[in-house]
């Protein structure tokens, strides 16, 4: 297949766009969901050390980062069934493709938002940024 044919059969179908959002939603936010229970982690094992107590607390605050990388999996799942690449269907539409793309970004950097570490607020130190 040449490369002319190729680019010549994104054009009659979407699901190559449909595919890389269903990957932007289930990578990024799996991305931004470890960061999230690593940074979680490792101040819950400080928090933990000065009060065993408060394990409770810690272990909910634990796991809400690892929430994020489940909803992106999920709805990484669920546009590959709509748009036919989990099993025998018929193509979609480049419109419907780039929808479906464009759908998955939300959960996607939204996911990875947990990763940003919360230090400092950027309106107060120029640091930050």
């Amino acid at each position: 297949m040449s490369l002319s044919e190729f680019f010549a059969s994104l054009n009659q179908n979407g699901q190559l766009l449909a595919g890389l959002g269903a990957v932007f939603a289930a990578l990024f936010a799996g991305i931004g969901s470890a960061v999230g229970v690593g940074h979680a982690g490792q101040a819950g094992a400080a928090v933990i050390a000065e009060d065993p107590d408060q394990f409770g607390s810690v272990l909910v605050l634990q796991l809400l980062p690892g929430t994020q990388g489940i909803y992106g999996l999920l709805i990484g799942f669920v546009i590959a069934s709509k748009a036919n690449l989990l099993g025998a269907g018929s193509a979609i539409s480049p419109e419907a493709g780039m929808s479906l793309f464009l759908a998955a970004l939300p959960i996607a950097f939204g996911g990875r938002s947990w990763s940003r570490p919360t230090r400092c607020w950027p309106c107060c130190s120029p640091s930050c940024l």
